[in-house]
């Protein structure tokens, strides 16, 4: 299998200058939260040495998928196939979820890229086939879509591992998710030796972030008297739902914040000690979790999708079964319990982030990727 080492360097990105089509939902926190827009938003705001067209491809948050969505897909499409007729040397980096919906929504863009011969690279972003066997169709179209000469990107040699052995797949390269340091790099968090913890889940309200789970944690933590405050970031179909019942079951104890992005986003990561994302499927490498990292919150999560390479338990935070109010509740249980641990832990992913995520290593690796595109 073709392959480079992907190493950890400072040194500049290529001097070539690139133009480069990238593909995600709306960049816009307001009207999309989505793990993929957060990665390009980054891609294209640390990366100067190529120029970037975002190709806005997936729904916002508010709309249904109706007639008029269908319609709105065909327009995109159409819009898709004239940019790249208009843009000839380009390199299309295609962010690409593997998910029923987005697979059948994607597949013709991505085929319509290499029918033109577009460089390309396949960005994976987890997903449920991503782990879980498709059924029979979905993976005669993801054979079709990944066994092109593209390099596709994983976030994690355990994704690596599986999609080659899956859908038996060459140039597959390990690029795992980073974030901006700026702002971490200037924090020094402070744990409280004693009162109220402080949870923090920051994402999209679907069952699958496991949000079912931590409500029910939430009501054994009541019956146990922990103190702790729980506060809630994001949007999603599942919002108003859990909105309700949380504040119901905690009353003040449950802060809302709605969606946070700039110095809101960095205010809330600092007031809060411990995040919590008990995922059941579908995760790659959130970048809510590493953000919240690189600022100290200890991380309590399932080991869905990639989170087990970076998430090591009692190391840079604490694994928790998927589907278990029980696991996630002892858990938060303990560091409310061991202050010390607490602060251990959070002082331990926050280096962890710093030496393995670096930004700047990240963008170098990514333009050498680019520089195999054929």
């Amino acid at each position: 299998m073709n392959n480079i080492r992907l190493v950890r360097t400072n040194a500049g990105s290529p001097a070539r200058k690139n133009t480069i089509i990238i593909t995600s939902p709306s960049l816009n926190e307001n009207l999309n939260v989505s793990g993929i827009s957060s990665v390009t938003k980054f891609i294209i705001n640390n990366n100067p040495d190529n120029h970037y067209i975002h190709f806005e491809l997936g729904k916002a948050d508010h709309q249904k998928r109706d007639f008029r969505w269908f319609m709105n897909i065909n327009r995109s499409f159409i819009a898709w196939c004239r940019m790249l007729l208009a843009n000839r040397n380009v390199v299309v980096h295609f962010n690409f979820a593997m998910e029923q919906r987005s697979i059948l929504r994607d597949s013709p863009f991505i085929v319509a890229a290499r029918l033109m011969r577009k460089k390309m690279v396949i960005h994976l972003h987890g997903g449920k086939y991503l782990m879980q066997d498709p059924p029979v169709w979905i993976n005669r179209i993801l054979k079709l879509v990944l066994l092109g000469r593209e390099p596709k990107i994983v976030l994690s040699e355990f994704e690596k591992e599986m999609v080659v052995k899956r859908f038996n797949i060459e140039d597959v390269y390990v690029l795992p998710n980073s974030v901006s340091l700026i702002e971490a790099r200037k924090y020094r968090p402070v744990y409280p030796i004693r009162g109220p913890l402080n949870l923090l889940f920051m994402g999209r309200f679907v069952e699958s972030k496991g949000i079912r789970y931590l409500f029910e944690a939430c009501v054994l933590l009541k019956k146990m008297q922990i103190d702790f405050r729980l506060y809630f970031a994001g949007k999603g179909r599942e919002e108003a739902r859990y909105v309700k019942l949380f504040s119901a079951l905690l009353d003040k104890q449950f802060i809302f914040k709605g969606v946070v992005a700039g110095d809101d986003k960095v205010a809330l990561m600092q007031a809060c000690d411990v995040f919590v994302l008990p995922s059941l499927f579908g995760e790659g490498l959130p970048m809510a979790l590493l953000e919240c990292m690189s600022f100290g919150l200890v991380p309590v999560t399932t080991d869905d999708g990639s989170m087990g390479y970076l998430v090591k338990h009692e190391e840079t935070g604490l694994l928790v079964k998927k589907y278990s109010a029980e696991d996630i509740a002892e858990a938060i249980r303990a560091l409310d319990g061991d202050r010390q641990m607490l602060r251990s832990l959070g002082i331990s992913c926050k280096d962890y982030i710093e030496d393995h995520y670096n930004p700047d290593t990240y963008i170098h690796n990514l333009n050498r990727i680019y520089t195999l595109c054929r």
